[in-house]
């Protein structure tokens, strides 16, 4: 394998451009019937108001600026407003400081709960069977905090599962994140069965680990 076709190591850092067209890639392909540039001011609206705090009056002069251009394509949109979005974060905010940020309650929608420094979960809006766990920006941690936090996490998540009665009709944990498609085995040995991937985790470049709530109880309490 050549240089060429070697692929891409992308740096999925919370101040990356990787990062925000992660987010945007998510939004489009949820919304691939909506106008393109609507989905993407509403999403980087919703989600970076918090995280941007402070700077509200120079963000939304650069989303006037984005708005106003011509766009070739939704790739040419993400692509732009990644880049452009990410230079906003890296001249505004630390890396640290941004990841703090990510984690406080008013970054939250209301179905969101927070399970510690690392992890938090929602119920699956369209499958109320089925928890759905994800993984806040962390890059500073070191690789042995982020082990001791998915771990405990974990155990947090179970303890809900057996005690509080919002979760009775839970039945299927799942991941899916372009942090599976990375670390596919980490997830298996954590007792995570790893999925085929469909076009749809093609296209957003995700994989999706599952568990049953059984086994999860099993494994973690």
């Amino acid at each position: 394998m050549n240089e060429q076709e070697k692929p891409s190591l992308k740096v999925y850092n919370i101040s990356s451009p990787d990062w925000y067209e992660f987010q945007l890639r998510t939004a489009l392909g949820i919304s691939k019937d909506q106008d393109p540039l609507l989905v993407a001011i509403h999403e980087v609206r919703a989600k970076l108001v918090v995280l941007f705090a402070g700077k509200e009056a120079e963000f939304e002069k650069l989303l006037t600026d984005l708005s106003s251009r011509k766009y070739t394509s939704a790739k040419e949109l993400i692509r732009i407003f990644a880049e452009n979005i990410s230079k906003f974060a890296q001249s505004n905010f630390s890396l640290e400081e941004l990841e703090r940020r990510s984690r406080v309650p008013e970054h939250f929608r209301e179905d969101q709960i927070r399970l510690n420094e690392l992890l938090f979960f929602n119920i699956g809006r369209n499958d109320p069977t089925k928890i759905k766990i994800h993984v806040f920006p962390s890059t500073t941690l070191s690789i042995e905090e982020k082990i001791k936090q998915f771990r405990e996490g974990l155990k947090e998540l179970a303890k809900l599962l057996k005690n509080d009665s919002r979760f009775v009709g839970v039945k299927t944990i799942m991941a899916k994140s372009w942090i599976v498609s990375k670390n596919p085995g980490i997830f298996g040995r954590l007792g995570f069965q790893i999925l085929e991937e469909n076009e749809k985790d093609r296209i957003l470049e995700v994989r999706r680990a599952v568990i049953s709530c059984e086994d999860f109880k099993k494994k973690y309490l």
